[in-house]
């Protein structure tokens, strides 16, 4: 799945939500229950608009060099070839400093080096640009989850946060609840895939 079609897929997912909520909020008497669908219905609106910016971004002439260098740094990646991977996310992030998949690949390269605090700190970048970047929340998550101690309180914190942006997210954060992994150890990645996979290439940790 490219990037393009991810994209339209999870706008069709936030359409079918938001009518959802709207038909929920047709059928609703209740003021307190009322203002919270409005509330979720704005957000998914939000959503939506961001969803509809970045397809057409991906559209637009001036950003094919920049998918280009993620492609190439995609694939050194791939090759452990860390170091120049690094140096295609920056060339692309430098040809476009508002998109959130620079910074996310950069978190996956310093995943790869075993450095998840500077991947954790990627990560937030990329979020700071695009709040609604599904990549980037499921990867800040699993880093937190690794990394244990008090930031799986911060992990579950961003999980009940994250909600309703997708159902495939959904399914995913209730399984890590249902696997107690918000309060126990988790020991690798491997260990965190296995329980609770999720299906989105772009997030699975190197």
């Amino acid at each position: 799945m490219n990037l393009r079609q991810h994209h339209e897929e999870q706008l069709k997912e936030d359409l079918d939500f938001l009518k959802e909520l709207e038909d929920d909020l047709r059928n609703e008497d209740e003021l307190r229950n009322r203002r919270k669908l409005e509330k979720q219905i704005e957000e998914t609106k939000q959503r939506i608009r961001n969803r509809e910016k970045e397809i057409d971004s991906i559209e637009t002439n001036d950003l094919k060099p920049r998918n280009q260098f993620i492609l190439e740094g995609c694939e050194l990646l791939k090759n452990k070839k860390f170091h120049s991977a690094e140096e295609k996310f920056d060339q692309a992030k430098r040809l476009d400093n508002q998109s959130p998949e620079p910074w996310y690949w950069k978190a996956q390269v310093a995943v790869a080096k075993d450095n998840k605090p500077v991947a954790l700190k990627y990560v937030q970048n990329a979020l700071q640009l695009n709040a609604s970047h599904l990549p980037s929340i499921v990867l800040q998550i699993k880093l937190l989850l690794l990394m244990g101690g008090n930031s799986r309180v911060e992990a579950k914190k961003i999980a009940s946060q994250s909600y309703s942006i997708s159902s495939e997210i959904n399914s995913w954060l209730d399984c890590l609840e249902k696997k107690n992994l918000f309060s126990s150890i988790v020991i690798t990645s491997c260990e965190l895939e296995d329980k609770c996979p999720i299906s989105i290439a772009e997030v699975k940790i190197v």
